[in-house]
């Protein structure tokens, strides 16, 4: 197996790269990330990756940046994928950086159609109309944003679809979209699957969906993600092994047939965009990664007609204003500067983020305090945006303190609407 190394390549370089990366060239390229993210990019370690590949970070809010490794052909598949769903070729506009998997899709997007490609500023503030079919993708925070300005709302209604992923999607926020006649189009995935794979809970073409580890949906979490996805037709259960494993399967893709109703189980995506790997992580590989099959960190539900409705995370781990934070990670940094069991982070659903990354306290303490006493350990997205004052903590049977409760005395406290006590 050929080895071959990673170019890193500069943000005025990139688009005719990745050009020559589709129709061929062979190459293993990595568009230049954030300065905290390059480490993860393993430069010094050659990647056997046969017809070439672009390796993307994550986001590396968790403190753990990987490096993952997508091939050409999981490129190419996605792009195709997605412009079958969208039926007619189209122009691409990103309002994304391209060093993350969004912003690099709508590049892979507008190349496989043999259209144009352009970037535009965070805030849409460059936007401009244009004539013929474009397309456009965007996260939760940004549709939010551009709520309030009636001239983007104009110049956004001329889109035939406005992608929008990095975080759940809320109903109200659809709903004041949808009603200022913006295309919207809530899409779900990761930068494991080359991006967005599920349209408005529908997997995209040779996409299917899977559900496993399940359980009982008595006390699900709440969801930071997008609802709702179709489970499509594949070929029974597959056994998935351990790297370097001959025969205990580390998990499995379960029968396409729905679990029971009642049941929550852990999401998992298999098809033709599935990434080859995380690059020098290969035991972090294995345990979610095999053949065309990844294990995701969502768990969901299958309602009667098929569709996915994700309930939460594994791993506490929340989406706000499309970047993952960690919540158990920002609870280690809670305790280093306060002292165990004085604050407790948690999430709640929000409009306009996705996730509204919050802290609750037993006893009175200032916001403004207790985002000081973080200082930088954290970044700004897991920063607390507001405070709940608990009587007493709600605690699970095994005597931990209950997120989820939290979450809903959150919501109980703001009278349902999560943006009034910002």
């Amino acid at each position: 197996m050929t080895l071959r190394p990673i170019e890193l390549v500069a943000p005025d370089d990139w688009p005719a790269r990745l050009e020559a990366l589709l129709a061929g060239s062979g190459e293993v390229l990595a568009p230049r990330p954030a300065p905290d993210l390059l480490p993860a990019v393993g430069l010094g370690q050659p990647v056997a990756a046969p017809g070439g590949a672009v390796v993307v970070c994550t986001s590396g809010s968790t403190g753990q940046p990987r490096a993952v490794v997508l091939p050409v052909s999981a490129l190419l598949a996605a792009a195709q994928a997605s412009q079958a769903v969208l039926t007619r070729p189209g122009d691409w506009v990103s309002a994304l950086p391209t060093c993350y998997v969004a912003g690099l899709m709508t590049q892979v997007r507008a190349v496989v159609a043999g259209r144009s490609w352009r970037a535009v500023a965070g805030d849409l503030s460059d936007l401009t109309d244009r004539p013929g079919p474009r397309y456009l993708s965007i996260v939760p925070t940004q549709l939010h944003r551009a709520l309030s300005q009636s001239w983007l709302l104009r110049r956004l209604a001329g889109f035939d679809a406005i992608l929008v992923g990095g975080a759940r999607l809320a109903d109200d926020l659809r709903g004041r979209a949808e009603a200022a006649g913006l295309p919207v189009v809530a899409t779900y995935g990761m930068t494991e699957t080359c991006g967005g794979v599920v349209y408005d809970g529908r997997p995209l073409p040779g996409v299917n969906l899977h559900l496993t580890e399940l359980e009982p949906a008595s006390d699900p979490t709440p969801t930071t993600a997008p609802a709702g996805a179709r489970s499509s037709e594949s070929a029974g259960s597959a056994p998935i092994l351990e790297a370097g494993s001959a025969s205990a399967p580390a998990w499995s893709v379960p029968p396409t047939v729905p679990p029971p109703p009642g049941l929550i189980g852990r999401v998992v995506i298999v098809g033709p965009t599935c990434c080859l790997g995380y690059h020098g992580r290969p035991r972090d590989s294995a345990a979610v990664i095999a053949g065309a099959a990844f294990l995701t960190s969502d768990r969901g539900s299958l309602t009667g007609d098929g569709r996915l409705r994700l309930v939460g995370r594994v791993d506490q781990v929340v989406q706000s204003g499309g970047v993952d934070v960690d919540l158990d990670s920002l609870q280690r940094h809670l305790d280093q500067a306060f002292g165990p069991d004085r604050l407790v982070a948690f999430a709640a659903p929000d409009a306009r983020w996705g996730a509204r990354v919050l802290v609750a306290a037993d006893r009175p303490i200032d916001l403004d305090r207790v985002v000081q006493g973080l200082g930088h350990r954290v970044q700004a997205a897991a920063r607390p945006r507001a405070l709940l004052l608990v009587e007493r903590w709600p605690q699970t049977e095994s005597g931990k303190v209950n997120r989820r409760q939290l979450s809903l005395m959150w919501r109980e406290a703001c009278n349902g609407d999560g943006d009034a006590m910002a």
